[in-house]
């Protein structure tokens, strides 16, 4: 019988379930065998998360922006997916084909709509492991198969198993085991309005991962997410609370334009209200103009954006009336004055260290 180690690189590496996948591909009269889905699915699942994560850790891949989650709703990348593709007869589908399966959640009914919401949700299915691609068409995974025939939480911890197969996930879930994690720092090369958009798919995502962490009593720390306000045209710094590897209720965070229907107690938006409590010089915070020397003097560089974001990070119930656009405006000043560079962008990379 394999080790768990084994099993775990086998189950990583899709080796097993890629031979299946062949054999959907090859013909199109094939029978997955459920019964030996589920079985591998059972053993999987037997297996504690931590050895999981063990495995990650030393077998990361390479994070590209194509991994940033974007989706609409959780439902239509699995279990919908799942019925669909398979009442289709899994016969590979495209975009636009694939978009067509759900006409109630596509407002514009033009192929163009339906590219992009179909592009949408079946890449999310792919990171979830349910479906994969094959020169340009999309189908039902073995895994995808059966997915709707397992019960509630399994569906759950087996989708906190498949997302550890994405580069991306991988990174944030072992560096937040050791510190606090600002997603933002994966989407620097992002827009803001594309960041507001991307984050609540990211957060459902990561939190697949959390909530089997809790489950396990796993300890974690906390995480950080920009929400844009379109009213105001500003990016909001969020926070999810980690957890002490004690107590906790699952996190429930919806995708994308649902970030704020679903919120446990240990979700909460930091609220930088209007009050008395304001910086207007960053010299007159020794605290604040130290975090700010040690930013810029890193070896690899840093961006005026990485200093707002540690500084409403560290310093937003003191300073609890500053808005994202006041850090910026401040920040901004500060370092293009005493780097003399007048021209320097907010996303531009920069490292500065005092002579002497």
């Amino acid at each position: 019988m394999e080790s768990n180690k084994e099993y775990i690189k086998r189950f990583m590496t899709r080796s097993f379930e890629k031979s299946v996948d062949c054999f959907i591909l090859a013909d199109k009269t094939y029978v997955v065998p459920k019964e030996k889905m589920h079985e591998y699915v059972d053993r999987a699942l037997a297996i504690p998360y931590g050895e999981y994560i063990d495995y990650i850790r030393n077998n990361k891949g390479m994070v590209t922006d194509e991994q940033l989650t974007q989706s609409s709703a959780f439902d239509s990348c699995s279990s919908e997916m799942c019925k669909a593709l398979e009442w289709q007869g899994n016969p590979g589908l495209s975009f636009v084909e694939i978009g067509q399966l759900f006409p109630l959640k596509v407002r514009v009914k033009n192929e163009g709509a339906f590219r992009k919401y179909g592009e949408n949700q079946i890449k999310t299915s792919t990171q979830l492991g349910l479906t994969f691609e094959y020169y340009g068409y999309w189908y039902l995974t073995c895994i995808g198969y059966i997915y709707n025939e397992l019960e509630e939480q399994e569906q759950k911890s087996l989708l906190a198993r498949t997302v550890l197969r994405v580069p991306l996930y991988q990174t944030i879930l072992d560096e937040i085991l050791e510190r606090d994690v600002d997603l933002s720092q994966y989407m620097i090369a992002l827009s803001n309005t594309t960041k507001g958009r991307r984050s609540g798919s990211i957060l459902k995502m990561i939190n697949l991962c959390l909530d089997e962490c809790k489950r396990e009593g796993i300890s974690y720390h906390s995480l950080f997410y920009p929400n844009y306000k379109a009213s105001t045209k500003q990016l909001i710094l969020g926070i999810q609370e980690g957890y002490n590897g004690k107590s906790g209720n699952e996190l429930e965070i919806g995708f994308a334009h649902n970030l704020g229907s679903k919120r446990t107690n240990s979700t909460f938006e930091i609220n930088i209200k209007p009050a008395n409590s304001m910086l207007y010089d960053v010299e007159a915070d020794a605290d604040i103009q130290n975090l700010f020397h040690n930013m810029m003097k890193l070896y690899n560089g840093t961006t005026i954006m990485n200093i707002v974001i540690e500084c409403q990070k560290e310093y937003q119930q003191k300073y609890f009336s500053m808005k994202t656009n006041d850090w910026l405006q401040l920040i901004r000043d500060y370092v293009r004055k005493i780097t003399e560079r007048p021209n320097l962008l907010e996303e531009e990379s920069f490292r500065y260290v005092v002579a002497g």
